[in-house]
């Protein structure tokens, strides 16, 4: 926006600007509560500026999933039942509720999980969690492949109120003990071994590296759980407040970067998708990369 744009450049306002200029990409977890932003993105033949700023063009889409959300505000958002804050596990509930026989997980070895199945396999995962020293609040790192114990274990850790930290198999040792302070994680859950990665083997040398002694869970199977490495339970200098889910950036460039989510905005994500690839209760979506 201008003010930004000035900002870094003194002197300089967004019409002086060539037509390829900066411009935001904003997803909605940036968006502040009562807070209202207005966004703008080049302008092209097709769409041209504004007499106020001729160079940019204003953008305005009824979809929170869109790059740019014009005058959009949180009241909006809730008006339009985008933010109906409502907790993730209460949403799934409610969902495997109303439809408890519905296929809810599937994976490449024959495991098949009910709504009503998994919920059932959540609450024993869940009670082990508890009893491995897992609390409400904690943030855990979920470091498994794209099978059905991986569903189990993130439902657990909603129903417990504990916060998933998911993050891709390919993680390196180094990463992963990086990650395990940075996030100050209360425990990290993972299996015996992926392809010829022994991600188990893998997690508890990172983890004993790590600032914060960690506990290690390994997870082979939907109603079995063991703790590897016990760790020991540390205070978070920080603390994690509306915080549902946490995601990490590629670290392409450099070492990843944690990304939070408030249940809202994956319930903006959601609705966004859900919407614009007309999903229904039966269809089939491809966990490639948890």
């Amino acid at each position: 926006n201008e003010s930004e744009w000035q900002y870094r450049n003194p002197g300089d306002s967004a019409d002086a600007l060539p037509d390829y200029h900066i411009f935001h990409l904003l997803i909605p977890s940036v968006l502040w509560e009562n807070d209202p932003y207005t966004y703008y993105a080049p302008c092209s033949p097709h769409s041209p500026g504004t007499p106020e700023y001729p160079n940019v063009h204003h953008i305005g889409h009824p979809y929170p999933w869109h790059v740019g959300f014009g005058n959009w505000d949180i009241r909006d958002y809730r008006t339009h039942g985008w933010w109906p804050d409502e907790s993730l596990w209460d949403r799934y509930l409610s969902i495997a509720t109303a439809h408890p026989t519905g296929l809810a997980a599937a994976d490449d070895r024959g495991v098949e999980l009910t709504h009503a199945g998994l919920l059932d396999a959540s609450r024993r995962m869940s009670t082990g969690l508890a009893d491995a020293g897992v609390q409400p609040g904690d943030l855990v790192i979920v470091i498994m492949p794209n099978r059905a114990e991986w569903q189990v274990v993130f439902a657990a850790l909603l129903r417990l109120g504990a916060i998933p930290m998911t993050i891709p198999v390919t993680t390196d040792g180094p990463t992963l003990t990086y990650l395990c302070d940075l996030a100050e994680v209360a425990a990290v859950v993972t299996s015996t071994r992926v392809g010829n990665t022994f991600l188990g083997d893998m997690a508890i040398e990172a983890a004993s590296k790590a600032e914060r002694a960690t506990p290690v869970i390994v997870v082979d199977d939907v109603a079995h759980m063991d703790v590897v490495s016990p760790g020991r339970r540390e205070p978070r200098a920080v603390a994690l407040d509306d915080i549902a889910h946490v995601m990490t950036t590629s670290s392409t460039t450099g070492k990843p970067k944690a990304v939070t989510h408030s249940s809202n905005t994956l319930a903006a994500l959601n609705f966004g998708f859900t919407d614009r690839f007309d999903l229904r209760a039966d269809t089939p979506i491809f966990m490639a990369s948890p």
